[in-house]
């Protein structure tokens, strides 16, 4: 349980940082689908359980890509996913709360909650890696959405707008900016008058932030948040 927990949370970390549909989000839907369909065919979930779960997970997808923000949709999306989960520890009819009756059901209860939390923990621990240490990694790094890494030499440069009469000819380490459009984890920031593709240093950055350039790689532009 607790490795495929840890499975189904890191493929919707990456599916969320990656362009379109691909493997990570296919192998957290097969790790979703296994957890749910094994609770079920041993009698733990009930149909209130997985109406449940799914729900919450739609709700969660009308917020990310719906939504701005995150708000109402997000908070019940999430309390539906624990409820049905926290269902599916113990078995119990659809039209009664699920607690635990005997010590049987008590030992059931705490080993699925300890699968939960110790795939939790390593989900995190793993992101934390991940959105750290992914992006510098040549051979991994098509994975994270980011900007094109520039070759060895001058074959890319800042992929930047600036309207005609503007005098900003580029932009260096240290400029200040404000994001223009949301980087998830790439956007635009505008510097001056000028408008620069950027990506944020693990993490998302809403429109409006106010944000620093941290690095320059050819034609990729690693930019942070700053106090206001």
């Amino acid at each position: 349980m607790g490795v495929l927990v840890m499975l189904a949370l890191l493929g919707v970390y990456i599916e969320f940082n990656t362009p379109g549909i691909g493997l990570p989000g296919l192998v957290a839907v097969i790790c979703f689908a296994i957890i749910i369909g094994s609770k079920y065919l041993v009698g733990l979930a009930n149909w209130v359980e997985v109406a449940l779960f799914a729900i919450g997970i739609l709700l969660l997808l009308i917020e990310i890509f719906v939504l701005p923000g995150f708000g109402i949709a997000g908070i019940l999306g999430i309390m539906c996913i624990l409820a049905g989960l926290f269902g599916m520890l113990i078995k119990n009819p659809p039209d009664k709360l699920p607690w635990p009756q005997t010590q049987f059901d008590w030992q059931l209860f705490t080993n699925g909650v300890l699968g939960l939390s110790i795939g939790f923990a390593g989900f995190v621990i793993l992101a934390g890696l991940l959105a750290k240490y992914l992006p510098k990694l040549q051979f991994l790094s098509g994975l994270i959405l980011v900007p094109t890494v520039a070759k060895q030499g001058d074959e890319f440069e800042v992929s930047m707008t600036v309207p005609p009469e503007s005098k900003t000819v580029g932009v260096n380490v240290g400029d200040l900016g404000e994001v223009v459009s949301k980087l998830r984890p790439t956007g635009k920031v505008q510097f001056g008058d000028a408008v620069v593709d950027c990506v944020a240093e693990a993490e998302f950055l809403d429109k409006g932030t106010k944000v620093k350039i941290m690095e320059i790689h050819g034609n990729r532009v690693v930019v942070k948040a700053v106090e206001n």
